[in-house]
């Protein structure tokens, strides 16, 4: 099985003017200031596995090696993990057929 990374549930996360602020659980206070950084954790509201969010940044940012690419990013998760950021899931989200997304707990009319 895939792992999937996300922010943790436990982390205050904001966005603002392109950079990410993060304050972890133990209260120490991070910043993505760099523009692929800033990028990946914009992707990570829900589970991504490292393939999904490496295709998402090669097309982003016009990178021709899908291996450094993934290399150069799972170094980037593991730092974040290690530092309380981010936390691994048994489940990749999937975006469902329709390209749609829909709210947990709402119904279409």
């Amino acid at each position: 099985m895939e792992r999937a990374y996300r922010i943790r549930e436990d982390v205050v996360h904001r966005q603002w003017q392109g950079e990410h602020y993060l304050l972890t659980a133990d209260g120490r206070f991070h910043s993505v200031t760099d523009p692929s950084g800033a990028f990946v954790l914009s992707l990570l509201s829900r589970p991504r596995a490292l393939r999904s969010l490496s295709r998402s940044v090669m097309r982003r940012f016009e990178a021709s090696s899908l291996a450094e690419v993934e290399h150069d990013l799972q170094e980037f998760l593991e730092t974040l993990q290690e530092r309380g950021v981010l936390e691994t899931v048994g489940e990749p989200w999937k975006e469902p057929a329709s390209g749609k997304t829909r709210r947990p707990g709402r119904r279409k009319p």
